[in-house]
């Protein structure tokens, strides 16, 4: 006899793949693929009860789901009895413990940190959705999504305007929705707010006109989507050189020289919604700084991301990082003001 006890969804969270687990009368064997990679092929002798449990799947999966967020993969139980059971399943990225299941979870949410939370942003400010169905195969029809916006006129009246768009993804794969501020801009009217709805998602951004950003950091998130995070507050710079010397043909030299640029950045004041972003920043293995429009890889190396429930605490997160690349020290290029055509004659 062969039966599963603790089945995988069709549709899972890898945070929740930790144990799997099924009933044999015999010795079975248990086989786990991920297209033409076996993850696991092994045969298995059941307890005094009869099970199989089979434990942290999700450990084994990280070297491949952190490449590709989403994975099909198809596991096969037999036994020497001849019997046989498969299945194929979708596995989603997934860093957090969520109370609900992964088909809840993305057909009520958007893929970040933010979960329905109001995110702070400005007129500025790059912003993106990911979002995700349950479905394995992908369709032809695309996502359609709408905007919810609020202005204020000259007079101080307040009106709303609706947009209705579409996005570039197909069901069943992860589509990422450019919702930037700037795509509601009206001529005339000032944005104060704005909700992207999908379905049953929701996510409302509020528009801050009073801390222009300094830093910008593009970073993967814990659902392996990409998106921005921009700091307030000051970033400090702190080289450090450290220096290798030897006698060298009877001469005391310098051999070998490190460079290492750390710098600090400061989110600045945050609200309570913005908790959850700036902690999965922290947490996040593939970190880009944005800088003229360019994108360089950075690591971050410490963070400081205490939080308090006093009633009068207030909320701003230190990083450390440094760039990626062994050549630390980047040549600011002068931009031409003028062209060729400037002429230098004044009046």
């Amino acid at each position: 006899m062969l039966t599963v006890q603790k089945d995988i969804p069709d549709f899972v969270f890898s945070s929740a793949l930790s144990v799997f687990q099924f009933y044999t009368t015999s010795q079975a064997r248990f086989k786990l693929v991920y297209g033409d990679i076996t993850l696991i092929d092994e045969s298995y002798v059941p307890d005094a009860a009869g099970n199989v449990t089979i434990a942290d799947i999700d450990n084994l999966l990280f070297p491949y789901i952190e490449i590709n967020p989403s994975m099909i993969l198809t596991y096969t139980i037999s036994n020497i009895s001849g019997e046989s059971i498969s299945k194929t399943f979708n596995v989603q990225l997934c860093n957090f413990n969520i109370a609900i299941s992964a088909a809840a979870f993305v057909s009520q949410y958007f893929l970040n940190a933010m979960a329905g939370r109001d995110k702070v942003t400005a007129i500025s400010r790059k912003e993106f959705l990911s979002v995700r169905e349950k479905e394995s195969t992908a369709s032809s029809i695309q996502r359609t999504y709408f905007v919810e916006a609020t202005y204020v006129d000259a007079s101080g009246h307040i009106i709303n305007r609706t947009f209705n768009t579409k996005g570039a993804g197909y069901i069943g794969q992860t589509q990422r929705i450019d919702v930037s501020p700037v795509n509601y801009m009206i001529d005339g009217l000032e944005l104060l707010k704005y909700s992207v709805v999908c379905a049953d998602r929701r996510q409302t951004f509020i528009l801050d006109i009073d801390n222009p950003e300094c830093t910008t950091v593009r970073f993967r998130n814990s659902f392996g989507a990409m998106e921005n995070f921009y700091f307030t507050g000051t970033r400090n710079i702190e080289p450090e050189i450290s220096r290798q010397t030897a006698y060298i043909n009877g001469t005391f030299s310098i051999h070998t020289i490190e460079e290492n640029r750390i710098y600090k950045a400061n989110t600045g004041n945050l609200t309570e919604n913005m908790l959850e972003l700036a902690d999965d920043l922290a947490r996040s293995k593939e970190v880009y700084l944005i800088e003229n429009n360019n994108e360089r890889a950075i690591t971050i190396t410490e963070s400081e991301t205490k939080q308090s429930n006093d009633d009068d605490a207030m909320y701003n997160f230190l990083i450390s990082y440094r760039y990626s690349s062994r050549y630390q020290s980047g040549l600011p290029l002068l931009v031409n003001v003028f062209d060729e055509t400037f002429d230098e004659t004044f009046n």
